[in-house]
């Protein structure tokens, strides 16, 4: 998940000459276009561990500077919204109501600041939010989150219709559009890409550079303990989550045997030893 990989692609008619393989390009998150009067929820595509935290990002894409909102962030599955929700203070004064999966989140503008009257050029960023993923999360659990705009207001024309469409009395909050791993979309919700931990090998090692054979010489038995460690795949850096799995390896039980116990005994407990049987 934190590593970059390549893809390339052949393809051709049936039949005909093949076309040389073409590299496909990577399409990052920043390189989509928002819907005008939209407020989209993005969450890094990378694969995210159990007990990891997350970033998302929520945007709107207004014609003039955004003066007020209320959002309405619920999350489903092995994701929670347990984090900061954090933005920028010069700007906004903020308001956070948390109970159980669901957060209200309402935001109104400084009064020392001065929206601009100009048109914007592209979306603004309304705040962060630091999701975290449950620690006994599987590859095979979900984890998602949504968002829904109660008010949404902008400098110069005033309250915003998202995407468009009206809003009723009595009618219930339109969801914003989400962008995650599948692409800019409205269906459903954000989601977060669960991924499992996976052994990539074992270190052992011992508290002394060399392993000497003084029986025949003391003629006692001298042990020394292996150190076993799991080195698992969890990625770091990984840029937007954190917590566990800061260290690649970390000690694991072990049953050890020796392949060579006419050189260096080992018991099943990983304690290697000389007792003097040895041949060689």
């Amino acid at each position: 998940p934190s590593r970059e990989y390549g893809v390339q692609l052949s393809f051709g008619v049936v039949g005909g000459t093949d076309v040389p393989d073409r590299r496909l390009p990577l399409r990052r998150l920043s390189d989509v276009t928002y819907t005008a009067n939209d407020v989209v929820l993005t969450m890094d595509p990378r694969g995210v561990y159990a007990g990891q935290s997350c970033v998302g990002e929520v945007w709107a894409s207004t014609t003039h500077d955004v003066t007020a909102y209320t959002l309405v962030i619920e999350t489903t599955g092995a994701l929670a919204l347990q984090g900061d929700v954090t933005f920028d203070p010069t700007r906004w004064s903020v308001a956070v109501s948390r109970s159980a999966t669901r957060t209200v989140i309402s935001g109104t503008v400084q009064n020392s600041y001065a929206p601009s009257t100009a048109i914007l050029s592209g979306p603004q960023q309304l705040l962060s939010l630091g999701f975290v993923v449950s620690s006994s999360a599987t590859s095979a659990d979900n984890g998602n989150a949504t968002v829904h705009v109660e008010m949404l207001a902008q400098h110069v024309l005033g309250r915003v219709a998202v995407r468009g469409i009206p809003r009723t009395p009595g009618s219930a909050a339109p969801a914003g559009s989400y962008h995650d791993r599948r692409g800019l979309h409205t269906a459903d919700s954000a989601a977060v890409v669960i991924v499992d931990e996976r052994p990539v090998g074992l270190l052992v090692g011992t508290s002394t550079a060399v392993l000497m054979n003084l029986v025949g010489l003391t003629g006692v038995r001298s042990d020394t303990a292996l150190a076993v460690q799991l080195c698992t795949s969890c990625p770091r850096p990984n840029v937007g989550t954190s917590g566990l799995c800061e260290a690649l390896c970390s000690p694991v039980g072990a049953a050890c045997v020796s392949q060579t116990p006419t050189i260096l005994q080992v018991t099943s407990t990983c304690v290697a030893f000389f007792d003097g049987t040895e041949v060689s």
